[in-house]
């Protein structure tokens, strides 16, 4: 199964997924190839997300608390040190932090990318997505739990309007556009705090 997609600009993207499977492409879809044989992942663990940071490293995470990063475009990856063996499951960056997010409610945080430390959101349901806009950090949890932060690491809890999970989502004018267990759902938080 492919987990996650991402495009460095309108060429050069990559679909990561199960059993370590990852795949490049340099012609905006068009062709793919695999790319899997040049992470440090000898037990193919499964990588479910992708991101960049504002110096353009590309970082995945990945099960068994696989992290690694790539300081060239996705040419040579590196495994990360990280204080969690569990799988971690979204990744993202809010004001050049950098935020993961685990399983039971664990969230880490970095502000170089080498070392990590632990937050405490109150929750223990696991986040299965963290997203951001220039003006919020969307962290997206199992049970329709959603939290909500603009001032970095402390979080408001949002009302989804049901227990059913999110995946992930994108922003949009007024809110955020998430999808999961009900198919799509629009949220709007940034006018009036009015869930739609």
């Amino acid at each position: 199964p492919l987990l996650d997609i991402w495009f460095r600009d309108s060429s050069l993207g990559f679909a990561l997924g199960g059993y370590g499977l990852l795949l490049k492409t340099s012609d905006g879809g068009e062709n793919w190839r695999y790319w899997g044989d040049r992470l440090p992942n000898p037990d193919g663990f499964h990588l479910n997300s992708m991101t960049s940071d504002h110096l353009g490293r590309i970082y995945i995470a990945g099960e068994a608390g696989l992290l690694l990063r790539s300081d060239d475009a996705g040419e040579s990856w590196v495994a990360l040190d990280v204080p969690y063996d569990g799988s971690f499951f979204a990744l993202t960056e809010y004001r050049n932090r950098l935020y993961l997010t685990g399983l039971r409610g664990n969230l880490f945080v970095s502000d170089d990318g080498e070392s990590w430390n632990s937050l405490d959101t109150g929750y223990r349901a696991t986040f299965n997505g963290a997203v951001s806009s220039t003006d919020e950090l969307l962290l997206i949890g199992h049970g329709g739990r959603l939290l909500s932060s603009t001032q970095g690491d402390l979080f408001d809890v949002l009302e989804s309007g049901g227990r059913r999970s999110f995946s992930t989502g994108i922003d949009i004018p007024g809110g955020w556009l998430l999808v999961g267990e009900g198919g799509v759902h629009k949220l709007v938080v940034k006018q009036g705090d009015d869930n739609g």
